[in-house]
Formats: C-alpha cells, structure tokens, sequence
C-alpha cells in the first residue's frame, strides 16, 4: 500500500512539472495524393546568435523554428560517463529579430490576425486548461489517499488507484497539448 502510494507520488510530480514544448514532426499529403513532411531538420540551415549560440531552422514560413541542441556530459551512478543532447525550440516571427521560446504564451501574439490559428489556439488552452484541473484533482486524491490509508488501507488504495487512473489521462491531454500547439503554428504557416 505504502509502496503504491509512494509510486502514485513520484509519477503525479513528472506528470504536474512544467512542459517543454517542441515542434512535433507534421506530415501532410497534397492534392496530388504526394506525401511529404513539412518539418525536416536541416542542419545546414543555421544562425548564430549572439546569446543563443547556434540555432538550426527547421521550420520555415511566416512563423520560423529554430532549434538549439544542447550536448552535456552525464554520469550515472556506476560513474559512467555518457553524452546527453537535448534541445530547445524557438519561434520568431518573419521579418523580425526576437527569438523567443516555443511555447504557447509567445506563440499567442503572434498568430492572433489569423483566424483559423487562432480557433486552434484556443482549442489548445481549452486541452490545458483541463489539464491543469486534472492535476489539482490528482494532488487531492493523493493526499487522500495518504489521509485514508492511516485509517483504512483499503479505502486509501482506491483512492490512489483512482490518481493513478487520473494520472495516465492527464499524461494523454499532454501529449495532445504538445501536438496541438505545432498544430498552431502550421495553420499559421498556411496563411498567404
């Protein structure tokens, strides 16, 4: 019991952290019946910032994506020592300077003379916002849970099995968030 609880604790803690979003990969298919993928990342393609270092394009059109790989040495507990990569994406608006991180307070302004954008957008906090309640709902029944299984440990795993139950929802909606906000910036790219 104490174990499941333990488990319920670990998991609604990654499940509530901030998101890092990225530019999911979008595949298309033309009129024509071609497939093709609108995003390609083309290291070839890069811009050196002055305080982002370097950036590579992966996205182009009226809303450009930048991304910008981060190599780190990291040792695990063995005392092996590994090369980890991460990334982070920017955003910055055609014909301008500002890079900004992706993510949806950034990306808001800049799509908002687009209508079709904007419906995904909101469509998109609409998702988070649910999200955000869902987790609330997951940090009550937790500690519920931990309240509950003082007294009776069989009410308190039901209610730990019912975050768990909630958990893996909201690790769905995320997933969904992430997509939908790329979804964002591809409606945008189509506007002439």
């Amino acid at each position: 019991m104490k174990r499941l609880i333990g488990v319920c604790l670990i998991s609604l803690f990654f499940a509530s952290c901030a998101t890092n979003y990225h530019l999911k990969k979008h595949r298309e298919v033309s009129k024509e019946g071609k497939d093709y993928s609108t995003v390609s990342v083309n290291y070839a393609t890069t811009y050196e910032h002055p305080t982002l270092g370097r950036l590579y394009l992966i996205l182009k059109g009226n809303i450009n994506v930048y991304r910008r790989l981060i190599n780190r040495t990291v040792v695990d507990s063995r005392g092996i020592a590994k090369e980890k990569t991460t990334s982070i994406d920017y955003v910055n608006k055609e014909g301008t300077e500002q890079f900004l991180l992706f993510e949806p307070d950034n990306i808001a302004p800049m799509i908002s003379d687009y209508e079709p954008a904007v419906t995904l957008m909101n469509k998109f906090k609409k998702v988070q916002k649910f999200r955000q309640v869902n987790t609330t709902i997951n940090w009550v029944l937790l500690g519920g849970s931990f309240a509950a299984a003082t007294k009776s440990p069989e009410v308190g795993g039901a209610m730990a099995l019912v975050s768990v139950g909630n958990m893996i929802v909201n690790t769905v909606r995320r997933f969904k968030t992430i997509s939908l906000l790329s979804d964002v910036v591809f409606e945008y790219n189509k506007k002439k």
